[in-house]
């Protein structure tokens, strides 16, 4: 843009107008030379960086296919075994003393531990087919607290809840809901071992629901922060890093986004929006 009166308050229309820059006059060669050769710039750094993000987006999609894949095969062929050892070792543990029905017992824990590991897995792999109708999501959300209590009891956890009454409603799958923020807060429970607080608050903002969870325990670096969604990556000693990722497909099949600010010792904070 050009102009003879140059106002530097008159900048941010300039911008949303979509110009680069602008210049004033008298206009010199010089300077149509240096801004048209800035903007070229510009241009092109945006376009590289665009093309950059479209090839980290389609790579990492191949590799979450080819892990669900991979998923859905071993689930498949781990599945039946274990109900067939299950049977077994049922049927086996009627037949023998007391004393070898102990570790008949503990052999199936581990195939009930096993199938239930398998599952996760199988859930993960498999594509979601919502039924989505009119929720209150702060009931869900309460509901899903009292399934947690004892954990919340155990590591004498204290939680404030800040629901909006007057705009929690939307469209959501129950099942699917229910699932995604129980992984959520289960993840915020397990980060405060010692005790801490656990926040969560519901607010619509801009025809958005929104929805937080809040916790004060040990918090991620930034990298942790960032792998957080990727499948099968998990900090913890146990657990087979589907809890997040399947929150994520669950929330996004919902035309929602999540978002996750952490700092090591300082907690965790993730952002749910919801648009109508």
């Amino acid at each position: 843009m050009i102009t003879g009166e140059p106002n530097l308050a008159q900048v941010p229309e300039i911008v949303r107008s979509g110009a680069y820059d602008f210049i004033a006059k008298p206009v010199l060669k010089e300077a149509i030379l240096k801004a048209v050769e800035r903007a070229a710039e510009n241009r092109r750094l945006i376009a590289a960086r665009r093309r950059l993000e479209a090839q980290v987006a389609v790579s990492q999609q191949e590799k979450i296919t080819t892990l669900q894949q991979m998923a859905a095969q071993v689930a498949h062929e781990v599945k039946n075994p274990l109900a067939s050892l299950l049977l077994y070792s049922m049927h086996l543990r009627g037949m023998v003393g007391e004393r070898e029905a102990i570790v008949v017992d503990k052999i199936i824990s581990t195939i009930n531990h096993l199938t239930r590991t398998t599952e996760q897995i199988a859930n993960f792999a498999r594509p979601l087919d919502l039924v989505p109708r009119r929720l209150n999501l702060n009931v869900v959300v309460r509901d899903v607290l009292q399934l947690l209590e004892p954990h919340i009891s155990a590591n004498r956890i204290s939680t404030q809840l800040e629901l909006d009454e007057s705009c929690a409603h939307g469209m959501f799958d129950e099942t699917a809901l229910r699932g995604a923020l129980m992984n959520l807060m289960l993840n915020a429970v397990q980060a405060m071992p010692d005790g801490g607080v656990l926040t969560i608050s519901t607010a619509s903002n801009e025809a958005k629901l929104r929805l937080i969870i809040a916790d004060t325990g040990v918090g991620m670096t930034e990298e942790q922060t960032r792998k957080m969604f990727e499948p099968f990556y998990t900090t913890k000693s146990q657990g087979l890093g589907l809890g997040l990722p399947y929150a994520r497909k669950v929330i996004e099949q919902h035309h929602g986004a999540i978002r996750i600010e952490s700092r090591p010792q300082e907690g965790t904070r993730i952002e749910i929006t919801f648009s109508p």
